[in-house]
């Protein structure tokens, strides 16, 4: 018996996957009590996943020993976000269109709700909270609120560093790539 589940494993996931689908559509209150499960699973991916980017970042850049490596990565790495931002927006416009959301709403209610917004609002863009954000002063912090773009520049700058420094940082390239 379970021989054969090992084989059909993967169909056995789906079906699964598939019926709690089913059962979530037509009876959501089933799953009401189990929201913590949901909650922990997305704190252990937010748990795993910064120190996988930090590590990955560190190592790719300290290793590389010519600095046109970098500059062929950077260049790779906007295309791809260009190309998946293309993508996303297109499905996104896709099913916006496809499915027609705007059946018993109020638009009134949403007009005086936006314009009591704009009204509340402050216009002018400060690029010093913009750069004090993105260069932080506690990393650790920027760790603990699960605020990505500062982790992301501070590994970049911490990668740099190591590949222009390959003989003092080999300690701490050792170090990340055992943790990576």
């Amino acid at each position: 018996m379970f021989s054969i589940y090992r084989k059909n494993q993967g169909y056995a996931i789906l079906l699964c996957v598939l019926f709690a689908f089913i059962l979530g559509i037509m009876t959501p209150s089933i799953f009401k009590h189990l929201i913590f499960i949901s909650d922990t699973f997305i704190n252990l991916l937010k748990f795993c996943s910064l120190p996988i980017i930090l590590t990955s970042l560190v190592v790719t850049i300290g290793t590389l020993v010519e600095p046109i490596q970098l500059k062929n990565i950077a260049k790779n790495s906007i295309i791809y976000i260009i190309i998946s931002e293309i993508l996303a927006v297109t499905i996104g416009l896709l099913i916006f269109n496809l499915i027609d959301i705007s059946s018993g709403t109020n638009y009134k209610f949403l007009l005086n709700q936006s314009t009591e917004a704009v009204i509340h609002t402050n216009d002018s863009i400060d690029i010093n909270q913009i750069f004090n954000y993105i260069f932080t002063s506690n990393i650790f912090s920027s760790l603990v609120k699960y605020d990505v773009l500062p982790i992301v520049v501070c590994s970049i700058m911490l990668g740099i560093t190591c590949a222009l420094n390959p003989k003092s940082a080999k300690p701490m390239l050792d170090l990340f790539i055992s943790i990576r």
